[in-house]
């Protein structure tokens, strides 16, 4: 039983002790039973039930609010101790990506209409500036809404030739490729294409435009 179950159960418990009580002072209560007709009773113990019900209703409302207040804290709370520890596992493992050292960081994540559409999310390259010639080591990752998404089976990553290039998995779903830029390129991007499918079927295709000196 949850802390919203737990509140509401003592509030409903608590409520019915006043209206008992009420009740058994109004009609029971030798010292007030004989000078007070039945109208007399109905209308104070009608009045003092609206009065309690008006009472429950805001310590409800009062503690709903501060219990999404807590909720929301505990919510910003995991979150930065997720990315913490998301950061300290990228670090051990990809410490030439998250180590200050020159990287090419694209956050290229188009959000589309359907959230549970797979799509790229972060592309980094371990080197900045990139020139032709140069090879390089990237990781890439995809965002799918409903978790539904195996990049280890479902992501493909082609190059500007329409090449497969091998992955390998990482952590904190990134996936590793590597990539040789041709030393007579001439143009200022080198793009790659990402192809995606989730567990579901919702398909995806990206081209992502890396920068060349």
């Amino acid at each position: 039983m949850g802390p919203e179950a737990i509140f509401s159960l003592f509030l409903g418990v608590l409520f019915g002790g006043v209206i008992g009580w009420i009740t058994s002072h109004a009609y029971y209560r030798k010292s007030t039973r004989d000078n007070m007709d039945g109208q007399n009773r109905s209308d104070i113990i009608h009045q003092t039930m609206n009065e309690v019900a008006s009472i429950h209703h805001k310590i409800q409302s009062e503690y709903a609010n501060n219990l999404t207040e807590i909720t929301n804290d505990l919510q910003g709370v995991n979150y930065h101790i997720k990315k913490e520890v998301e950061r300290l596992v990228c670090l051990s493992a990809f410490p030439e990506f998250f180590d200050g050292s020159p990287v090419t960081r694209l956050n290229v994540e188009k959000v589309p209409d359907n959230p549970d559409v797979p799509r790229v999310g972060q592309l980094l390259i371990n080197k900045d500036p990139i020139n032709p010639g140069d090879e390089v080591k990237g990781l890439i990752r995809a965002n799918d809404d409903k978790w539904n998404f195996d990049e280890t089976k479902n992501l493909r990553l082609k190059d500007e030739r329409k090449n497969n290039l091998k992955l390998e998995e990482g952590v904190c779903g990134f996936m590793i490729f590597w990539l040789s830029i041709p030393e007579d390129w001439k143009s200022g991007s080198y793009s790659l294409t990402a192809e995606m499918i989730d567990g579901v079927g919702n398909e995806n295709s990206e081209a992502v435009l890396i920068p060349i000196k």
